[in-house]
């Protein structure tokens, strides 16, 4: 790449990747480590004109592009990766979901909120959805009030491995204290 680029990543794992891979700086969103955060940095504020290269997901969220392209940025998109649901069968899903007394569940993208809703649909076990479950996003919430009237939800302040753990930790503590 050109010594001029300036190079984004949507968070912390991405950046360290980056960084390990011998670029210079990656620059990071302050707030979420989300395409909002990333469209709220001031970099991405006045874009008219700019070339904007995302890698991205097949078949992923598309409103980082319709955002910068809305911009006036000069958006292209190479798809470098793509999310499948795993392949189980009955048996199988029933014995990860059902054979374990579950205390809480995380999910951690949209994709894997659908995947689990599949499964549960595959072997109609819908007491699972009384299982706590962890998003890492209000976005996540919104899509998990379309999928299911799950309860209850914790919503992680963001997507990185310490916030995440930080609500799973505040969470295991209220829990412990509710249940003596």
């Amino acid at each position: 790449w050109p010594p001029t680029t300036t190079t984004l990543a949507i968070g912390p794992a991405t950046q360290r990747a980056l960084l390990a891979a011998d670029w210079q700086e990656v620059i990071i969103p302050t707030s979420s480590y989300n395409s909002e955060g990333l469209l709220s940095l001031p970099l991405l504020q006045q874009i008219a004109g700019k070339k904007i290269i995302l890698f991205a997901g097949k078949n992923g969220l598309h409103l980082l592009a319709q955002r910068l392209q809305e911009r006036q940025g000069l958006v292209y998109s190479i798809n470098c990766y793509e999310r499948v649901r795993p392949e189980y069968t009955p048996a199988e899903i029933r014995e990860k979901l059902t054979t374990h007394s579950l205390d809480i569940i995380i999910s951690t993208s949209v994709e894997s909120l659908h995947n689990l809703f599949y499964f549960i649909s595959c072997i109609q076990a819908d007491d699972i959805t009384q299982v706590p479950l962890l998003v890492v996003s209000p976005r996540m919430e919104q899509v998990l009030h379309k999928l299911s009237p799950y309860t209850p939800i914790i919503i992680a302040r963001n997507a990185d491995d310490h916030s995440i753990i930080e609500a799973l930790t505040t969470w295991c503590a209220q829990h412990k204290q509710g249940n003596h």
